[in-house]
């Protein structure tokens, strides 16, 4: 669920390519950075009327209505975000009382006067009238920053509400929003469509450009609707080409996209349990990454440019349709528990390629990366949990939340791996029954601990110390020998020397030996302290090889030395 941002283009169309083809990620939008937790927005009534200006962008007009119910005593000042461009006009209480707003032009703070200070249990209705946007166009699609707070996002307590939206849009557009389509109609060259959500959610957004549709429904699958332009792809190409950029494409852009998102819905599907939305709408946005919102999916144009061979586009897909059950079904609980969407989708998505692909390469390829990642920017970045705060390594929170949370459950596979039948069942019926028990509400790292130790039958306060709530990465020095038994049976003799990790950490580390003839052995040894020695079980051949660390179990380097 990162958030595309760009450079706003309103010039020279080489300058809006270049900065199609090289713009990076802005903010992400995330839970509250201090969990403040005074105020709350039960509910948004909001009517938008979205028109063209001179320019060929659009502007909004807006009356949002806020149902507030007051957690603990807090004003009379109460805060709110708005995105910079726009302005606003007036504002009054439920009571008539005009609302005093105070907003300068380049702030996206804004702060609303209450008549007098709200007390715990108080209730309130707040409408605030605004217009502005500013939002530029390229090609068939328009630059609607799904990071941009268009609607007074709540900085007094948590962002999550249910949302009632009737848009009156240019009738040629098609717009997509959150929640389900209750209403359309057209009056004229004026689209109305009304949208209300199925159940509260922290975040809505809205696209619309001049988009083809292209819908797929597979039998026993949901409905999935790709709004994307065949017409801005070209624009693309032909700007790329001037600047002397060569795209690769691919035919069929939105049936390759769909096809991927209809994949992903069924395998979570069947992985998790069903998604709370009924019905999928995926658009294409003119930036780099991907954001996803309860039933809609914003992609970057540049995945239905083409599909990476190394499974990148397929991952990317994915990442954003598992947010359906991690962040818009499963919400994170604070700011310190983001890492349950984003790492949890990150896993997700490397767990679809695998199976996707019918091979584990470019999964365990995603972790490698993941891991050099996390080593490069070390301690600085701090814990999983700790992450979102600042760091002295760029891009360190994200390296944490979304790859090392992605370790931790790739982790969490191998440990509840069956050696026996390999069958990944009790870990899956552990995501399962997070998901199931959570579904709808927040969640924190504590609630998915008892979740795992249930079905692990063990506390599990160690592993969630070490990897959730700790920074160290151990480095194991190891020699290996096969040494034969008086029953003509043999076992694999092991010397481990951990590092980098104090002596009271422990892991139990898969181990596979090659026995030859297709056979393979698998057992795991419980790693603590400085340096020990293991020994496998019994096994019927001597061992050719051994793996320390089969199936990227740990979150370690392995270096191998003589016996």
């Amino acid at each position: 669920m990162r958030h595309p941002a760009a450079n706003r283009i309103r010039a020279l169309p080489l300058l809006a390519v270049a900065t199609l083809l090289t713009a990076g990620p802005l903010r992400a939008q995330g839970p509250e950075s201090d969990n403040r937790k005074n105020l709350r927005v039960t509910r948004y009534t909001m009517d938008v009327r979205i028109t063209e200006d001179f320019t060929a962008g659009l502007t909004l007009t807006v009356r949002a209505t806020l149902a507030l119910v007051a957690e603990a005593n807090v004003g009379p000042s109460l805060r709110f975000g708005l995105a910079k461009k726009l302005t606003v006009d007036s504002g009054r209480w439920g009571t008539g009382e005009p609302a005093h707003v105070s907003k300068t032009g380049n702030s996206e703070l804004m702060t609303v006067d209450a008549p007098h200070a709200l007390q715990a249990g108080d209730t309130a209705t707040l409408t605030l009238f605004y217009h502005g946007g500013g939002i530029d166009r390229f090609a068939n699609m328009f630059f609607i920053d799904p990071a941009d707070d268009w609607y007074p996002a709540n900085h007094e307590g948590p962002r999550t509400a249910a949302f009632d939206v009737t848009f009156h849009s240019p009738a040629r557009y098609p717009l997509i929003s959150i929640g389900a389509l209750t209403d359309s109609s057209r009056a004229g060259n004026v689209l109305t469509t009304h949208w209300v959500t199925e159940r509260p959610t922290p975040f809505a957004t809205f696209n619309l450009g001049l988009f083809e549709r292209y819908h797929a429904e597979d039998p026993g699958a949901y409905p999935v609707d790709v709004l994307f332009s065949e017409e801005a792809h070209q624009a693309v190409r032909q700007l790329a080409a001037e600047e002397g950029f060569f795209l690769l494409e691919q035919t069929q852009k939105p049936q390759h996209v769909a096809d991927d998102v209809t994949n992903a819905l069924k395998f979570f599907t069947y992985l998790f349990g069903p998604s709370p939305f009924s019905h999928f709408y995926v658009t294409e946005i003119p930036y780099p990454e991907g954001v996803s919102f309860p039933g809609l999916i914003d992609f970057s144009f540049e995945t239905f440019q083409r599909t990476a061979l190394d499974g990148f586009d397929e991952y990317f897909r994915a990442h954003e349709i598992a947010h359906q059950w991690w962040g818009n079904g499963v919400l994170p609980a604070s700011h310190r528990e983001w890492w349950l969407a984003e790492g949890f989708a990150s896993f997700s998505g490397i767990w679809y390629v695998q199976a996707e692909r019918k091979r584990s390469d470019e999964y365990f390829h995603f972790l490698d990366q993941y891991r050099s990642d996390i080593r490069d920017v070390g301690r600085d970045a701090g814990a999983i949990i700790d992450a979102t705060k600042a760091t002295t390594e760029p891009g360190g929170h994200r390296v944490m939340i979304y790859e090392k949370g992605a370790w931790v459950l790739n982790m969490l596979r191998v440990l509840m791996l069956d050696l026996r039948t390999m069958s990944d069942d009790r870990f899956i019926a552990t995501l399962k029954d997070f998901y199931q028990t959570y579904n709808g509400s927040d969640a924190s790292t504590e609630n998915f601990q008892r979740v795992v130790e249930e079905h692990v039958g063990a506390p599990m306060d160690w592993f969630f110390d070490e990897w959730v709530r700790g920074t160290a990465i151990p480095t194991y020095h190891v020699a290996w020998t096969s040494e034969a038994q008086p029953d003509g049976r043999f076992r694999v003799r092991l010397r481990v020397r951990q590092e980098g990790v104090d002596s009271t950490f422990q892991m139990p580390v898969l181990v596979s030996a090659d026995l030859g003839g297709g056979r393979t052995a698998r057992f795991r040894v419980n790693v603590r302290g400085g340096q020990a020695e293991y020994q496998s079980p019994l096994l019927p051949a001597q061992a050719q090889s051994v793996t320390f660390n089969d199936l990227h179990g740990t979150l370690a380097e392995v270096r191998t030395e003589r016996w």
